[in-house]
Parts: C-alpha cells; structure tokens; sequence
C-alpha cells in the first residue's frame, strides 16, 4: 500500500509536471542558491519574487474577542466554537496524537529498538521522553542507554528497560551536568562514542533495527510503518535535517533535494540492521574518537562521515515516480533518506512555524532545537516549550493546585495586525518593539498584582512580529522559512530570559504557560470569575459590561474595576473573589498602578529587573547596500545593519508618582 503521505505528493508533483516542472525546480533552485548566498555571500541578498506573491492566510473571524492564534485551521477547529473553546481544542488536537493516523500509515510489526541515552541529572526530560513513548503505544520497545548507577535504578523503578554503559569514562556518573568548558568537552566526545558504540552494539547482537532520537524528543504517534513505505523500505540509514524550509523539504529526488544542504540532525536516527548500517555505524564511532578536533562529537562526525561521497542527485533506483527518494552516501556504501519535516519536525518548524497546524496533521516526533531558554544546570527551555505545546507529562496535580491570575486573550496583546509577506524587516521590527513594550508591562503588572492577592500567574498570549534566530533576516523571516506568517505566537524564550524565571528565583515570580488558560482541569474551569478593567471616569455599573462571558462553554460571571489601581485597591477590588480559582482581567497593561510606598515599589522593580529584561541583536538584510566585510577573530565576516532589544519594563519607582499615577490611568 502506497502511504497517503507519498500519494499526496505525487498527485502534486503531478500536477506541476503538467504545469511545467522546469519552471518549479528552477524557481527553487534560485531560492536555495539565494539562501546560501545571502548567508554567505553580501549582495546576494534578493529575495525571490515568488516568495512575497505567496498568499497571506486571511485571519479568521472570531465569534468573540476572546481569540486564540490565527495560524490554527478554522476547518478543524470548527465555525461555530467559541474562541476560549477553540484555543483548547487546538490545544488538544495537537496534543492527542496517540489516538490519531491522519497519515494512515499502517504499524507494521517491525523489530525495533527505540533508544535514547542519559544519566540521571537529566532524569525529568527522560521521564517526559518515556511518557510520550508509552502514549504514543511503543512501550515495549524503549531502551534507556544509562550513563550513571543513579538512572539505571529509577528506571528500574519505573519498570522502564535500561542497560548501564560505562559513562564514569565520560565523567557522567553520579549525576554530573556537562558543561561548556574544555574539559567537558572532552568529555562530550566519550559520551558521544559510548552512545554511538552502544547503537553499533546492539545492531551486531541484536537482529532489530535501532532508532535513536535524543530525550528532548516528543513521539507522538507510532512510527514504525513509515520506514516500511516507499523509498524508506530500501534505506540502510535514515535522519533528521535542521532544516526549516518545510516546502523545498516536499521534493528529493535526482532533480532536486530541497534540504540535502542543510546539516542532518542526529537527535533522530533510524538505523537498519544490514552489514551495510553495521559499516558505516563504526566509521561514525571511530571518527568521534579520532578526531582530534573537540567539537566533532556525534553529529559533526555522522555529517562528515555521511557526505564523504554523498551526491543528493545521485538517488535509488526503482523509486522514481516518489518526490521523496532515497540517495546514495558514504562513498555509495549507504542507502539514506531524510526524515521528512512535515512528520519528524524540529523546534522551528512545530514551536514557531506550527507547520503541524498549518497542514493539519500529527507528526510523528517533536525535537525540541531552536530554542534559547536552558540554562547551565537544566533544559529550561526544552521544557517550557513543551509546556506551551501540551507535550510535557510530568506535571502532577500540584502544577494546577491554588488560584490563578490570567488576561483575556485579547487583551494580552495590542490590536493585532497581519504583516505582508515582504515587509522591511526594520518595519516588522518595530512593530515587534511596540509589541514587546505593551507585553513587558502586562506581564510586570500581572506579577504585581497575583503576588498581591496570593495567586499564581498564568502568563499572556505573547505575538512576535519578527522571527528569532541568530543570523540575518529578510521580510522579518529567516532563510527558508519565508512562507510562515507574521505575527505568530510565540515561544516564552524568544522575548524572556527563561533561565532567570527558574534558576534560583523566589516565589514571587512562579507562572504558567499562556496555553494553561486553555486546558484547565474540570475544578478550575467551573470555578472562573472575569474582570473588566474600565478606564477611570467609566461607570463601574455601566450597562454596556457584559454580565458574563462564555468560557469554557460556560457563562463565567463578570464585573467591573477601574484601571491604575495600588495596591490597597487592588486588594479592594479583586481580592473579594478568593473562592475563585482562576481570575481573568480583561486587561492588564494600564491595570496596575504600583505599591503604596515607594520602598515597595523599589523592592518589586529590583524583583523584577533582570527576569524582565532580554536583549537580541536584530540583523536584517534590507539596508539598500551590500554588507560591509568585518573581522572577528581574524575572519572576515558580513556586518549588517541591526537593532538592539529589546527595552527594559518602565519601573514602578520612576514611571509613576504614588498617588499621583492612580489619577491619570
């Protein structure tokens, strides 16, 4: 049987082959030469005409303004459901993979080990790995490669199978956290060839295919059938691309490979068990541990290892009428295919492009990259970004026990406005600053105010005007990644310095991922109360007010306070609903007026200061000439022209005069 996913494609590689194939593959082989060129090369910098005449997806029409992100599919969320309704089945339409096979891929019965490493310093993410493996119905066929004494007995706890590797070599027992310095990276080589020579291992004494894949992984659906289908069947080796470019992805065969480019991502690898994968597994193994070079550990060494010879027109024979093919590597020693982005999708392509939304489907994995929140001693990041997505487990019953404080939606963000799809970058970024301006305050007001009533805060809907990443941008989007809409919503750690929200910081600064207001339990969405934040002057008793609001497919009662309260007022005003568990104010950015002592207010901007602040250098590509050649380190470089943000929250102690400020709110 012929996957839908292959079906699919070949009906639309059909019908640009009626349509002229030619004028595609040229069309895309100027975009991947204008993406390396303009990385590389100043003045190569034109963005092809046919990305800004893709169309703009029209924002959908909400029934109220309670609206959650317009990037997902109004066909599946359905016209008539509520906005507060629609966030949460969006929410769960990502969220209940395990129950789904929009692809129709059938689980074949296929030997297979899935295998991820780790030691016990990083025992939450493995837990979250093992919990999304036994959801996704592969249970029996997790292995935990333990690199510590410490993990080998929780997972056997756990009655999770686990084999210990020698890991005191690579300075991983007792639960040591590696880090960045020389030594380690020594040590990160070791590690890297254990878990290589366990693969290779299990591959000789084992008759099974090995699929590793990283514990920042999210499966989600049983992947078994796809290496079964099409050209995959025939693959000794097959991997997963950083790259972001989700449409040039569509296509590989010997005309063109969207993504050949772009570096394979051993953080999901499929391994068949032939002589030819046993082969190539050891050269892999030997080139970490030869390499003098300290950086070249797993993944640096499979790239090299792979490309030697690797032409990506050169494909296997016998598949010629699949988009999709497999290619000859290593010397023509291997058989390998990549991974395709729309099922097997990185941190960019899900958590910012929501390609999974976008196409309405369920991907098989989630790989947590692209990310900018972790800190020295734990993966921040990773896991709020699977907080945001509903992919996190391991939350227990004290994650929604106690009161919360949450904005509507709507008021979480200023009226927002769709960018077209070649906008300046320098325009889509300070449409970004205004953005971030409105945010900062929200949030340092929501922080002042749930502290005050003894509540946990339920962090706002966050849009981004412009992509995040570390290298140059154009239309407001990164290299390959053209086609996504602007704004977007956007991950926690593209505007917030996540590390200091967690790392050693008091209580005051507890919060929840903005998508938590979206899937509350059945206790806290019968028990909701609803705010409206009025300017001053305006009628509290103002028959204009909604008695109540629809949430959760139930009416929520609503009453009314003023805006630029203290704190007194706020304790006034808000604190007479104590029985309720979650309270939701219209808005909150012109909410709060401060303490009612400037020492208060002293001590709450210094809680506040750094948590609050991010800076990012936004490059971009538009400056009317070519970008001047730099050094850094001895190597020439292109500078462009950037901005620097984002600004610091105006503090409570020098933007408001007590009580002078509660006046003109």
């Amino acid at each position: 049987m012929v996957h839908n996913f292959y079906a699919r494609s070949a009906l639309i590689l059909g019908t640009f082959l009626l349509m002229g194939v030619p004028v595609l593959v040229l069309h895309r082989l100027h975009l991947l030469h204008w993406e390396h060129a303009a990385t590389h090369h100043p003045g190569h910098d034109r963005l092809p005409q046919f990305v800004s005449a893709v169309k703009q997806p029209e924002c959908p029409v909400c029934p109220t303004t309670e609206c959650p992100s317009t990037a997902a599919s109004t066909s599946t969320l359905g016209a008539s459901t509520s906005a507060g309704e629609t966030g949460k089945l969006r929410v769960e339409a990502a969220t209940s993979a395990a129950s789904q096979d929009l692809g129709n891929f059938h689980a074949a019965n296929v030997p297979l080990v899935m295998l991820t490493f780790g030691n016990s310093a990083v025992w939450p993410m493995l837990s979250n790995w093992i919990a999304n493996v036994k959801k996704a119905g592969l249970t029996k066929n997790m292995l935990i490669g333990a690199l510590d004494q410490a993990l080998v007995e929780k997972c056997k706890a756990e009655g999770v199978p686990v084999e210990q590797l020698d890991g005191a070599k690579a300075g991983m027992q007792n639960g040591a956290y590696l880090t960045k310095s020389q030594e380690d990276l020594k040590k990160y080589k070791l590690m890297a060839s254990l878990k290589v020579g366990f693969a290779l291992d299990l591959l000789k004494r084992q008759k099974q295919n090995v699929l590793i894949s990283d514990s920042d992984t999210a499966w989600l659906r049983d992947p078994r059938g796809f290496f079964e289908e099409g050209p995959n069947e025939v693959a000794d080796v097959l991997v997963s691309t950083d790259c972001i470019d989700a449409p040039a992805d569509e296509i590989c065969n010997s005309l063109y490979c969207g993504c050949a480019h772009v570096a394979f991502n051993t953080g999901i690898v499929f391994l068949r068990n032939t002589p030819a994968t046993i082969a190539f597994v050891e050269a892999w193994k030997a080139k970490i541990l030869n390499d003098e070079e300290l950086t070249i550990r797993d993944q640096a060494a499979f790239n090299i290892v792979l490309r030697e010879g690797f032409e990506p027109k050169r494909t296997v024979p016998g598949f010629e009428n699949y988009p999709r093919q497999s290619l000859f590597a290593y010397n023509g020693n291997i058989k390998m295919g990549i991974l395709p982005l729309l099922f097997f999708q990185n941190g960019h392509t899900y958590f910012t492009q929501k390609l999974h939304e976008r196409r309405n489907i369920v991907p098989y994995v989630v790989h947590a990259t692209y990310q900018y929140g972790d800190g020295a001693l734990f993966p921040f990041g990773k896991r709020q970004r699977m907080r945001e997505a509903g992919l996190w487990q391991m939350d227990g019953e004290e994650y929604t026990a106690g009161r919360f404080l949450a904005v509507s939606w709507a008021g979480a963000t200023r009226p927002e406005f769709r960018e077209t799809m070649d906008v300046d970058s320098r325009v889509a970024t300070r449409h970004h600053f205004d953005e971030d301006k409105y945010r900062r305050k929200t949030v340092r007001n929501l922080l002042a105010m749930a502290h005050l009533l003894n509540r946990t805060l339920i962090m706002p809907r966050m849009l981004c005007y412009v992509d995040h990443m570390w290298k140059e941008m154009r239309a407001g989007r990164f290299a390959g990644a053209y086609s996504m809409s602007l704004p977007f919503d956007c991950p926690m750690d593209y505007v917030f310095d996540l590390q200091r929200f967690f790392e050693n910081a008091p209580p005051q600064l507890n919060f929840r991922e903005p998508e938590f207001l979206n899937r509350l339990p059945p206790d806290l969405e019968q028990s909701r109360a609803f705010v409206h934040v009025v300017p001053r002057g305006q009628a509290l008793e103002d028959p204009s007010l909604p008695a109540a609001v629809v949430r959760g497919g139930r009416k929520v009662p609503a009453s009314a306070a003023h805006s630029g309260m203290t704190a007194s007022q706020v304790l006034q005003h808000l604190d007479k609903y104590k029985d309720v568990r979650v309270l939701e104010l219209s808005k909150a950015v012109d909410a709060f007026c401060g303490w009612d002592t400037p020492s208060e207010n002293k001590w709450f901007d210094n809680l506040v200061r750094h948590p609050m602040r991010k800076k990012w250098e936004f490059k971009y590509m538009e400056t009317g000439q070519e970008a001047q050649p730099k050094y850094k380190y001895w190597v020439p470089y292109p500078e462009f022209e950037w901005m620097n943000g984002f600004d610091d929250v105006e503090e409570l102690t020098t933007a408001y005069r007590w009580p002078e400020c509660s006046k003109r709110a």
